[in-house]
């Protein structure tokens, strides 16, 4: 399938007209290793595997070259008291959640991996009935399917819970069924495999006594790309709480909505602390991620005749600039 969209792409290029090369497709651990090794490569950018990306990174580090990649983690899911005070809302969060983590059979790096729900509300209970009613799907590779069933096997050894049947009928080959494991908050600690992504439609579900053990909880996950708080509304100082403890930890904290929410705009942030992401300053979607292809220039004591365009006093780009750090409008002297 890359082959062929590869080849849809460089043909849709070469008929508008682009530079031969503008698009090309490597395939395999290695060649992308030697890709890297190219002096033409100035940056790189990677969406995949906490191996992968740390390969590019550890090859590029000999040329010094940056390589931003996005790798993903356990993407968290807190659930104040509040918001799960009835059980039209218990639903409506068992069916939010099912529906995000098995979205794309949770291939999505957004991936909500963990639900922390208050004990007593029914969550677990809710969430079992709604993915009883989700058909497996196909992974995307046949080694992708592979690892998804020995990471399933291994988080329920983990977490104690009886390891799920070998896969037949509808859910046979590549296909995986919706999994949902239940684990207990000593259970999650520093080390353990329940902290660590599995790529597939899986999630943990956690309940805790109160909510200051939720926020002890939420501590010790691997920094990640993003995570939910859903809230009983504006006066819930529960999720005020839960907003301000995960915002040092996670790229993005979504209110009272699931991922994967990621869209092309200004304020986007996709991007996360390590080892979600290489460099925690990115953001691989949205207008900033340009800044990962650019760098910062200096030139010093030059006359205006000498000044690229960019920093020249006319500015011809119509570019916006800054006189001493002060938004200056073009033409500023």
């Amino acid at each position: 399938l890359s082959v062929q969209i590869a080849e849809l792409a460089a043909a849709a290029l070469a008929e508008a007209g682009a530079p031969q090369g503008t698009f090309g497709l490597v395939t395999g651990f290695d060649a992308g290793l030697q890709a890297v090794d190219s002096p033409l490569i100035r940056a790189v950018a990677f969406t995949g595997s906490q191996a992968g990306g740390m390969a590019l990174v550890q090859r590029a580090a000999g040329r010094g070259v940056p390589v931003f990649a996005e790798m993903g983690t356990v993407n968290p899911v807190l659930v104040t008291p509040a918001a799960a005070a009835d059980g039209a809302a218990v639903r409506a969060l068992a069916a939010g959640f099912t529906g995000s983590f098995t979205l794309g059979a949770g291939q999505f790096c957004t991936k909500p991996g963990l639900l922390l729900a208050p004990a007593g509300s029914g969550l677990p209970e809710a969430v079992r009935r709604a993915v009883a009613d989700v058909v497996p799907a196909p992974l995307l590779t046949a080694g992708i399917a592979g690892s998804y069933r020995t990471g399933l096997a291994a988080l329920t050894e983990a977490a104690g819970a009886p390891v799920p049947p070998a896969d037949a009928g509808p859910a046979a080959g590549w296909h995986a069924a919706p999994e949902l494991v239940e684990v207990r908050p000593e259970q999650l600690v520093p080390g353990s495999r329940l902290l660590e992504e599995c790529f597939g439609p899986v999630a943990l579900i956690c309940e805790y006594e109160d909510f200051g053990q939720a926020l002890a909880l939420a501590a010790v996950l691997q920094p990640s790309l993003a995570a939910s708080v859903f809230t009983g509304g504006d006066g819930d100082t529960d999720a005020a709480a839960a907003v301000a403890a995960l915002v040092p930890r996670v790229g993005r904290v979504a209110v009272n909505t699931w991922p994967t929410g990621v869209a092309n705009t200004w304020a986007q942030q996709h991007g996360g602390p390590w080892p979600a992401t290489s460099r925690p300053e990115a953001t691989s979607v949205g207008a900033g991620a340009l800044e990962r292809f650019v760098r910062p220039v200096a030139v010093q004591n030059a006359p205006e005749a000498f000044l690229p365009p960019p920093v020249a006093p006319e500015n011809p780009w119509g570019i916006p600039q800054r006189i001493d750090g002060v938004p200056a409008a073009p033409g500023t002297d």
